[in-house]
């Protein structure tokens, strides 16, 4: 009975990971030729990082579900030699007794990287505190702005009283308000991309170290990528 147990600790992380491939395998298949942003599983892809509907990025929650999963099954109480495979590089054992990356089939392993990829690539080129050309020329002005004011005080430059006596309000520019509200959203936006992009690689950093993989996935030109 003790046996059983530990045999069941060892296959149901292995189980979920490769249940949770499938799942993600069969949503993308499934897409029509031209899908549109409803035809996403939500609970799988990314819609803020999806720029090709018919490649979807993985939701940030199944990457890291992915990399928790594969730190598990990583780290197995005992060594066994490497799985011995066919020529289409599925497994010629169907044991699991430790379930192992190297259990999975060598096109499953290849497509899930390729995947991960996609979220990797879309953080590639961010920067997210430069600004662009039209908010650097505001800056500019701006500051020419101030500069002209700095150099005419006195009491014309200073704010008048108002009606009741007390000293008037002087309301931000308008224009420089709303450049600074969209210039944060975008800092946001860039930052939260760069989070998730980060956390694609790492998954397929863990991916490629948990194990003795096969050497079409070691070989393969995904491991010179930007990961």
């Amino acid at each position: 009975m003790s046996h059983l147990n530990l045999s069941d600790s060892f296959e149901v992380p292995f189980e979920k990971l490769e249940s949770l491939i499938d799942e993600i395998f069969e949503a993308e298949d499934d897409l029509p030729q031209y899908p549109d942003p409803s035809d996403l599983r939500q609970d799988l892809f990314s819609l803020r990082l999806t720029t090709n509907f018919a490649r979807p990025c993985l939701n940030p929650a199944v990457i890291s579900k992915i990399t928790a999963i594969v730190g598990k099954i990583s780290r197995p109480t005992k060594r066994r030699p490497p799985t011995s495979r066919g020529q289409n590089g599925a497994p010629n054992s169907a044991r699991k007794d430790d379930g192992r990356i190297s259990d999975l089939e060598v096109p499953k392993i290849l497509r899930l990287l390729k995947t991960l990829e996609r979220s990797v690539q879309s953080g590639e080129d961010l920067d997210p505190f430069k600004l662009p050309s039209e908010s650097q020329n505001s800056v500019k002005r701006s500051s020419t702005k101030k500069s002209g004011k700095g150099s005419k005080r006195g009491k014309a430059s200073e704010p008048g009283p108002s009606e009741d006596g007390k000293p008037a309000l002087v309301d931000p520019e308008p224009d420089d308000a709303r450049e600074s509200s969209v210039n944060l959203e975008s800092l946001l936006k860039c930052l939260t991309t760069a989070k998730e992009s980060i956390l694609a690689a790492e998954c397929c950093i863990s991916i490629l170290s948990s194990d003795r993989l096969p050497k079409q996935v070691r070989s393969h030109t995904v491991i010179m990528g930007p990961i």
